[in-house]
């Protein structure tokens, strides 16, 4: 399954399988049940803090409450790069 971290106004691409999810809440993590999960991050970066620009919760507890084998970024930060060495997951940036 891909996941898109996105800006909250960002237009929606139609998935009728179902395969892509724009996680907007942490809650849309208790219906992932993928073991190959890919995180696109589109437009956003990780702050200091470790919380999603414009979203509402931690990165490191997307990775913690699912399998995740990649991560796509078109914006990359310290913060980011800290949290996918430490989790020890694949990092392009495009």
């Amino acid at each position: 399954m891909t996941l898109i971290l996105a800006r909250k106004n960002h237009p929606k691409i139609f998935n009728q399988d179902q395969s892509i999810v724009y996680l907007e809440s942490i809650c849309m993590l208790k219906r992932i049940k993928d073991k190959n999960n890919i995180i696109i991050i589109d437009n956003l970066s990780i702050n200091d803090d470790g919380t999603v620009e414009e979203l509402d919760f931690f990165f490191e507890e997307v990775l913690i409450s699912i399998k995740v084998k990649l991560i796509i970024t078109n914006t990359i930060n310290q913060k980011l790069i800290d949290i996918v060495k430490f989790h020890q997951i694949p990092l392009i940036v495009i």
